[in-house]
């Protein structure tokens, strides 16, 4: 009896050590940190009397000095940041599409994609809002529909006819296809959104509904 309560002692007290370890490792941690910072980057040395030194200019006070110029180090290392990552970006897509583009055959289907990538950006694109699905019927009726995209509602006067200008995509890459006018009747505007015809254009209509 006694082997069997030293045991459940033990384990009593093994079960509040692994219940108090990680808030002992945490403060641990937090104190070396807070430490650490403070040997290297306290008010009272090098460091910080460099951004007390910056931030004096907004606050007489020495702690308000070294907290201000603690906030305008990370202003700047923030705001170079954003220019970095952004331009970064842009100088790394102008070459890439500038490599691509020199490709033979590749280059010239690329370019062509680019511009349909482009043109499906609705951010300010006001090109892509004039857009408007249509069925276009080809034949005496009921005749086949086909279903286009119409760039503009021009109605344009061609041999005494009154015709509109239609895209007719290709399957399953939809930055390619025709280009045809169509009589006015025959042009029907189509109850979707141009990304629910460029999805049933790239699924091969896989994606179309009853």
């Amino acid at each position: 009896m006694k082997t069997s309560l030293i045991k459940q002692l033990f384990r009593y007290f093994l079960s509040g050590v692994l219940f108090i370890l990680p808030f002992v490792v945490t403060v641990a941690i937090v104190a070396w940190c807070s430490n650490f910072f403070i040997t290297w980057f306290g008010p009272e040395t090098v460091t910080g009397r460099m951004l007390s030194a910056i931030g004096i200019r907004f606050s007489s006070g020495g702690v308000l000095a070294y907290l201000f110029g603690w906030l305008i180090v990370l202003f700047i290392v923030f705001a170079l940041g954003v220019f970095v990552d952004v331009i970064t970006r842009k100088m790394a897509v102008h070459w890439f599409d500038a490599l691509i583009k020199r490709i033979p055959i590749v280059g010239p289907i690329y370019g062509t994609a680019r511009q349909f990538t482009d043109l499906m950006n609705k951010d300010g694109n006001q090109d892509m809002k004039n857009m408007l699905p249509v069925y276009c019927r080809f034949g005496s009726a009921p005749g086949s529909l086909f279903l286009a995209l119409m760039p503009n509602g021009n109605v344009y006067e061609i041999a005494g006819g009154r015709y509109n200008l239609v895209i007719i995509p290709t399957a399953p890459v939809p930055f390619g296809g025709a280009m045809v006018y169509v009589p006015c009747d025959d042009v029907v505007p189509a109850e979707m959104s141009i990304e629910s015809l460029i999805s049933l254009y790239v699924s091969m209509g896989v994606t179309s509904k009853k």
